[in-house]
């Protein structure tokens, strides 16, 4: 049997905010995936955090990065996933960054464990990154809502965008 995507909902920024939430997440999927288009105001790249019920605490994640001048790896323990990394107001005009996380099981009650690539593009020679991240939440309730949030007090900018699908 072949697997089907359904979306769930879709948000398209019109005017900046400080995040994307998707609330109300049906139960009735396997799994999920979001994905994601986004730029942000701060004046560096800007992390993309994502949240799932408003927990922030229990996260790890680990990342693998590659630009066209270096690579390298991190892990850390956090208050979100990290998923990558978008372009910044200051960096080439309507870039954005995209992404895509697949999280599988989000209604059971173990931890939840998640994967997701993005790129930030921004069409400079220093700053082309792809980023692949694998992360895990101890939180064991179902997943009913996701919350994606630019890094400190910045903002998503108009069009940014995000979608959410269930798979069955």
């Amino acid at each position: 049997m072949a697997l089907q995507l359904f979306k769930i909902a879709s948000t398209t920024v019109e005017s900046p905010v400080t995040n994307i939430e998707f609330t109300s997440i049906p139960s009735g999927y396997t799994d999920l995936i979001l994905h994601y288009s986004l730029r942000g105001t701060g004046t560096n790249s800007n992390e993309i955090r994502i949240t799932y019920n408003g927990v922030t605490s229990g996260y790890s994640n680990i990342e693998l990065y590659g630009s066209g001048s270096s690579v390298g790896s991190i892990s850390a323990g956090t208050a979100y996933f990290y998923a990558g990394e978008s372009p910044a107001v200051n960096d080439t005009a309507n870039t954005f960054g995209s992404g895509t996380m697949y999280i599988p099981n989000y209604t059971s009650s173990n931890q939840k464990s998640v994967s997701s690539e993005a790129v930030e593009e921004n069409n400079s020679s220093t700053n082309n990154t792809l980023y692949l991240n694998a992360g895990l939440c101890t939180n064991t309730g179902a997943i009913t809502s996701i919350k994606i949030q630019p890094d400190g007090s910045f903002t998503w900018v108009a069009n940014s965008t995000a979608t959410l699908y269930g798979i069955l």
